[in-house]
């Protein structure tokens, strides 16, 4: 019964050591008796019962039941706890590692398409549809893995590349084109603010802001050749112009920097210059001065690349706009010597 367990124990060693023959191992007092009994009735430690950790641990738990109780209850809820975390981190590791399993395999085809399967069919005759079809996928992929991602360097190079693509098919005058014009300024525009973007967020990247320039230089093309605003097509250009007039200094024998600024000088002197006896924007002493320029920055390409088809190629096309700016002036043996060596670099 309960009552009989509450005997036991405590109460009946203390008991029986009251009871010993030998006088050393009985109390040396009633008041120790007492003191004993005292202790048993409100759950503390006796000194008629061995001492150790058990016992004392057991007779705590007694004293404070509801305390320990309580403490119990939250002790397993923390557990359980501790294994729903960590079941569902695991859960969460192996979602994570499937979408980042996903995300790339989603950049890979889009770059696959971009670079790859564009361009194995860029040159084949009434492939424009085509080529539309697949740039605007891998536009729509890497547009979407971009939300995802956000600002992540990488993936920002790569989609502007892509709208950059997709701004030349749809309206670069030099290639097989749609004739979205609309389009292609959207696109153009698209690609010029995530270069931007790119050049704050790595200052210090010169890669960032060499492409930058290039989308300077592609724009100016847009808004003068296609678009017919001359005004915004100077303005870009003079905006390349100071990016890689700076990133030449610091690095003279960088040929893609050398060669995309001998493309700005010349852009420039074109658009003070115009077109034979076409109209110009600002002055054909700027002009000339831009041309110039142009034509020394393409000799130091040719030392960097020699065997560089496009950069020969721009030499005459200097050659020939400084002849049309020595006849705007009014030097016409200049303007013929200018067109002659041009006219040879072409044979």
């Amino acid at each position: 019964t309960r009552q009989q367990r509450r005997l036991k124990g405590d109460l009946d060693n203390i008991v029986l050591k009251a009871l010993r023959k030998e006088p050393s191992r009985r109390y040396d007092s009633v008041e120790q008796l007492a003191e004993d009994i005292r202790r048993h009735l409100q759950e503390l430690p006796v000194t008629a019962t061995p001492d150790s950790v058990s016992y004392r641990v057991g007779k705590f738990v007694r004293r404070h039941a509801v305390g320990v109780g309580a403490v119990a209850l939250i002790l397993v809820a923390i557990a359980g706890g501790i294994i729903a975390t960590a079941r569902q981190a695991r859960i969460a590791e192996a979602n994570r590692r499937r979408a980042e399993a996903r995300f790339k395999d989603v950049r890979k085809l889009a770059n696959s398409l971009i670079f790859e399967v564009h361009d194995s069919i860029a040159d084949l005759a009434g492939a424009t549809a085509a080529r539309k079809l697949i740039l605007q996928r891998a536009l729509e992929y890497l547009d979407s893995l971009s939300k995802e991602s956000g600002n992540e360097p990488d993936l920002m190079r790569e989609l502007a590349t892509a709208y950059e693509r997709v701004g030349a098919l749809q309206g670069d005058p030099l290639d097989p084109n749609l004739g979205d014009i609309k389009g292609a300024a959207i696109s153009l525009n698209k690609a010029m603010e995530l270069r931007e973007s790119l050049a704050r967020l790595n200052p210090k990247s010169d890669k960032d802001q060499i492409e930058l320039a290039v989308a300077y230089l592609d724009m100016s093309d847009f808004q003068s050749g296609v678009a017919g605003n001359i005004a915004a097509g100077l303005d870009y250009t003079n905006r390349a112009v100071s990016i890689l007039d700076h990133e030449a200094e610091a690095d003279p024998s960088n040929f893609r920097v050398i060669a995309q600024d001998t493309r700005a000088y010349t852009s420039l002197g074109f658009l003070h210059v115009g077109n034979g006896a076409t109209g110009s924007i600002g002055t054909v002493k700027e002009g000339v001065d831009g041309l110039q320029r142009a034509l020394q920055l393409d000799h130091r390409a040719l030392q960097i690349n020699p065997n560089s088809f496009p950069v020969r190629g721009q030499e005459p096309v200097i050659l020939l706009l400084l002849g049309d700016a020595s006849l705007k002036i009014g030097d016409r043996r200049a303007a013929l010597e200018y067109y002659r060596r041009g006219a040879a670099l072409f044979t």
